[in-house]
């Protein structure tokens, strides 16, 4: 089957996807964050489940277009929103190429302004293509990172992308001038940078690729961010399968370099996207989670009945006002938010308007459906009215009952006052801090240093939201140096007072030994020590008056023999359990004679 056969109105969102209206920033549901990825700052996944910190994880967040400008950007004749809302009287062409990218980098006070308003520990997708700049790319994870959020880049054309669209000869030979390149260049860059939520290899695909030819895409791209960044988690950037059959698009994500599959959701009504019952069922299949990337509603401030987003549909389409589409999206999440999904963004753009013309994507910082993302919290079977369809448990240990639609952003809250109380216990090379909670914050800094080697003092790459924290992967015996600050969207308070904390790993345990003679020969039995890696034997002649001594090599097991002792003279023997940072407590002593 050629996925130039999907079903019309499932054609349409993959072209509605090629025209540049998004990109991803999250900001909502975070519950909790199991088995991270290289270390607890990576996303990971286990199965179906997106992992942060070594607990499961699932946001809603926001995919935002026009976050990075083009390395050589040229102003646009059509500017940022034209994508966002396509004339009634026509459907959008799948040969129509993005709009370029604004002329120029989005204000400092805007993207912190954007960022500083998520609700903390979210998820940012957005695009970064071939051509769009590096340092441009930087600063928009750095903005992400200083308010406790996550990016996900989109490495493919696509989007607000910087270069011509990508028609079905560039995902089957065209990538590999142009994306594999660019994948070299920038992938490395951001390997070891955990405010990097995962990479995306590109927008929907068109229509016309057969099952083996994507699947070749995302083979040969996927590997190759996989060479290049071992620590990050790679995502398709597929549209979903069509509605009824999802036999080919499953075959496409069986891929042994897709660590998460994606689909859109721009059906415009207050459920779920037609399709998402049989992508959630192929991920399940697959054992991967899925991510709902853009989800969107045709809108405007009031609404205009005479326009719709897609005139074949005009009735399921037409333009609503703000206040109903907060209530249809929220509908969407929690119809959503169940099983394999793991997370879902809202269309937004990074440069916003006056909120008349029609578009899916939000682009007034004043659109109630923004304070809907934000305080978004899953509902759970205690919390979901009577009659409601019921969504599946919340993830988060402390979930509240679901929030209506805001029309008004939260209250600014002051600034947090500094935490009290910072203790720190060592573990074998892990640290435990707790603090007291701090008034006005509603998340924590920490920051620390090795002081063994000199280190300046680092930020752990993001923020804490309960009043402990442990930290794996430091090196026994350094010492190392703690601080925590309260944070909150009006910023940081002073730092805390500084702790002390030096990791080691347990010291064995005792054992309990037994000793039998043989001609010239002495034979030792022990009981195995916690935590040991090996033994060490000590032993002396008493009768030739001589001092303890250590045999000159650990034996592994739990029994040895040694030879070359003298028949009819007194040995003393004592055993001690050792590993790498020393020597459990001495065994009780055997006293043994050799003899003929």
């Amino acid at each position: 089957m050629s996925f130039g056969g999907l079903s019309s109105a499932f054609r349409v969102r993959l072209v509605i996807l090629a025209m540049a209206l998004v990109g991803t920033v999250a900001a909502g549901v975070v519950a909790a964050v199991a088995q991270p990825g290289p270390t607890g700052d990576f996303l990971g996944r286990r199965g179906t489940t997106l992992l942060w910190g070594g607990r499961p994880y699932r946001f809603v967040g926001q995919s935002v277009s026009g976050l990075i400008p083009c390395a050589a950007a040229t102003p646009s004749a059509t500017g940022s929103q034209a994508s966002s809302s396509p004339p009634a009287s026509q459907s959008p062409s799948p040969e129509s190429a993005p709009p370029r990218s604004p002329a120029g980098p989005v204000p400092d006070a805007d993207l912190e302004d954007l960022f500083g308003k998520l609700r903390t520990s979210g998820i940012v997708r957005t695009w970064a293509p071939p051509g769009a700049s590096v340092a441009e790319i930087k600063r928009v994870v750095a903005t992400a990172k200083r308010f406790g959020q996550r990016v996900t880049l989109v490495l493919g054309p696509g989007g607000d992308g910087c270069s011509p669209a990508a028609g079905p000869e560039w995902y089957r030979t065209g990538y590999e001038a142009t994306l594999l390149p660019w994948i070299g260049e920038l992938v490395p860059l951001l390997r070891d940078e955990p405010a990097l939520a995962m990479w995306e290899l590109a927008a929907p695909p068109p229509a016309g690729l057969t099952v083996a030819e994507l699947r070749r895409f995302y083979d040969a791209a996927g590997a190759e961010v996989h060479r290049q960044d071992p620590n990050h988690l790679v995502a398709s950037g597929s549209g979903g399968p069509p509605a009824g059959g999802g036999g080919d698009w499953q075959a496409v994500h069986e891929s042994g370099q897709i660590d998460v599959v994606t689909m859109v959701d721009l059906d415009m009504n207050a459920g779920p996207a037609a399709q998402l019952d049989t992508a959630k069922a192929a991920a399940a299949a697959l054992d991967k989670p899925l991510v709902v990337t853009e989800i969107g509603v045709y809108a405007s401030r009031d609404g205009d009945p005479g326009a719709s987003f897609d005139p074949s549909r005009a009735g399921e389409t037409a333009c609503v006002d703000w206040r109903t589409r907060a209530a249809r999206v929220r509908a969407k999440l929690d119809a959503t938010l169940t099983g394999p999904v793991a997370g879902a963004g809202i269309v937004r753009t990074a440069r916003g308007g006056t909120g008349t013309a029609c578009t899916v994507a939000v682009a007034s910082g004043d659109d109630p459906l923004l304070a809907t993302v934000h305080d978004y919290t899953e509902r759970t079977p205690e919390t979901t009215p009577a009659g409601s369809p019921a969504a599946s448990p919340s993830l988060s240990s402390s979930a509240s009952p679901s929030v209506s639609p805001s029309v008004s952003p939260s209250p600014v809250q002051p600034r947090p006052a500094v935490p009290g109380g910072l203790t720190g216990k060592p573990g074998n090379g892990q640290v435990t801090l707790c603090w007291q909670p701090a008034e006005h914050a509603a998340w924590y800094s920490v920051f620390y240093r090795d002081t063994t080697t000199g280190q300046d003092w680092q930020r752990m790459g993001f923020p804490v939201s309960g009043t402990c924290w442990t930290g794996n992967l430091y090196t026994n015996g350094h010492r190392y140096e703690f601080k925590v600050r309260g944070a909150g969207p009006n910023g940081e308070s002073a730092d805390s007072k500084v702790v002390t904390v030096t990791p080691a790993a347990p010291r064995p345990g005792a054992v309990t030994l037994t000793g039998e003679p043989g001609n010239g020969v002495i034979k030792l039995c022990w009981t195995k020590a916690a935590n040991a890696t090996g033994y060490n034997v000590y032993y002396h002649d008493v009768t030739a008056g001589q001092a303890w001594t250590l045999m000159p090599y650990p034996v592994a097991e739990l029994c040895w023999t040694g030879n070359l002792f003298t028949n009819g003279h007194t040995y003393e023997l004592k055993v001690r359990g050792a590993n790498g940072d020393g020597e459990g407590p001495d065994s009780n002593v055997v006293a043994v004679v050799p003899h003929a």
